[in-house]
């Protein structure tokens, strides 16, 4: 099976996220499947990573030009959406960002999922008025894009329904 990762960031980036996704995606290739993450071509420092294309450790990544910011994390690259193509299964990250949104709007006949990435932790009083637009107008449509949404506790499993996420599309998968 061909999975693609759509997520911000990714290796050489460092943080817990880019490790999450570097380490599923070997687990995946063990098991005989063919990985490929699309991403940014930023740190998180905004400073640009050289290498358009690689692979690293049998995972195929693809980087993407950053047209503008929003915030320290929040970068919009659609360069990416041209690479869809081939995936079965895109494994998409960070509820709340262009890329999901894009990529969902873009799915065909892909099955999608979601690891939402703890979307509900407190920010700038300024972005709270963008995630509740965000929420009040997109977040449904979203949802009913999505063939399953990766919580990593109960208490976050209540917020997404709480939005209005179908149940049967919740699956509790924690840290590790």
């Amino acid at each position: 099976m061909k999975i693609t990762h759509v997520s911000p960031f990714f290796h050489p980036v460092i943080g817990g996220w880019e490790e999450a996704i570097m380490n599923k995606a070997l687990e995946c290739t063990k098991m005989g499947h063919e990985l490929e993450v699309l991403t940014c071509n930023e740190f998180h420092d905004r400073s640009i990573i050289p290498q358009a294309e690689e692979t690293v450790n049998g995972v195929g990544v693809k980087r993407f030009p950053v047209k503008f910011h929003l915030s320290n994390f929040y970068r919009v690259w659609p360069g990416f959406l041209k690479h869809l193509g081939g995936s079965e299964v895109l494994h998409l990250h960070n509820f709340r960002h262009y890329h999901v949104d894009a990529a969902l709007a873009n799915k065909g006949k892909r099955k999608a999922v979601l690891r939402a990435g703890s979307p509900f932790h407190p920010k700038s009083p300024g972005l709270a008025l963008a995630r509740w637009l965000y929420d009040a107008t997109l977040a449904r449509k979203t949802f009913a894009r999505l063939d399953a949404l990766l919580a990593y506790h109960e208490t976050e499993k209540q917020r997404f329904l709480a939005l209005g996420c179908p149940e049967e599309k919740i699956h509790v998968i924690p840290f590790g």
